[in-house]
Parts: structure tokens; C-alpha cells; sequence
């Protein structure tokens, strides 16, 4: 993944959208994220649904998604199968070895936390703008 991208974990449109409005105004890429096991709670179609209607709203930003399966294996396999390009797991070595193997047979990949950070959880801030500036510290 290209770097520095801010990272938002989303949990509705409502959110993406807030997301990459904010990015747009800093004039940075974004990464939107799915909440910790979304891939299984909500699903793969789910989430393509609403970056595809998010990113639709806001096409100048340079946005990437990830879908976070957690440590369901077949929610990752899901996702490869929908198209979704980058997912996150936390599954034991030996698993993601060959979940990164058939990501890339697919054309996606597995992101790794660190790509990730910081994450701003938009359930528990109150002003993303002001965040993201305290972050990058910028006035």
C-alpha cells in the first residue's frame, strides 16, 4: 500500500463518506477500513456495496478499502471472490501464508496492521478533521 494514507475504520456509508470528505480537504489518499470481523458480520458484498457507493460521491480521492475478516478464513476467501482487493486477517502464520497466496492468484493482497496505522475508529471521534491534524500536525 502507498504511503501515508489516513485510515479510517467506517461502519456505513454515512462514515465512508465522511471519510474521504475529510481527505479530500487535506488533500490526502485514504485507506477505509471495515470494523474488526466485518467480512463475516456484514460480508463481502456488503462492503463493495458501500465503497462503491461512497467512492462514487468523492472519485478525486485516492481511496483504497479493506475488508477486515478477522480471524474467519473463509470471510477473506469471500472477499477475494467478490473483488475485494485488500483484506486484513488475523489468523495463524501457516493460514495466511496461504490466504496471501491465493489473495495474489486473485489479484489482492493481505494488509498487515502496520500498513494501517494510524486508524482513526470514526464510532469514537467526535471531529475526524481535527484528529487527522492533531495526527499529521497540522494547524
Amino acid at each position: 500500500m502507498p504511503a501515508p494514507r489516513l485510515t479510517f475504520i467506517v461502519h456505513g456509508i454515512a462514515q465512508a463518506r465522511l471519510a474521504l470528505a475529510t481527505a479530500a480537504t487535506l488533500g490526502l489518499p485514504v485507506c477505509l477500513r471495515s470494523a474488526e470481523g466485518a467480512g463475516l458480520a456484514l460480508g463481502a458484498p456488503w462492503f463493495a456495496a458501500m465503497i462503491a457507493a461512497a467512492t462514487t460521491a468523492a472519485p478525486a480521492v485516492d481511496t483504497i478499502a479493506v475488508l477486515d475478516c478477522g480471524p474467519y478464513a473463509g470471510a477473506a476467501l469471500a472477499a477475494f471472490r467478490h473483488q475485494i482487493s485488500f483484506v486484513r486477517v488475523d489468523v495463524a502464520a501457516a493460514v495466511r501464508d496461504k490466504l496471501a497466496a491465493i489473495a495474489a492468484e486473485c489479484g489482492a493482497r493481505l494488509i498487515d496492521d502496520a500498513e494501517c496505522d494510524p486508524v482513526i475508529d470514526l464510532d469514537q471521534v467526535a471531529d475526524p478533521l481535527r484528529r487527522c491534524q492533531l495526527l499529521l500536525d497540522k494547524p
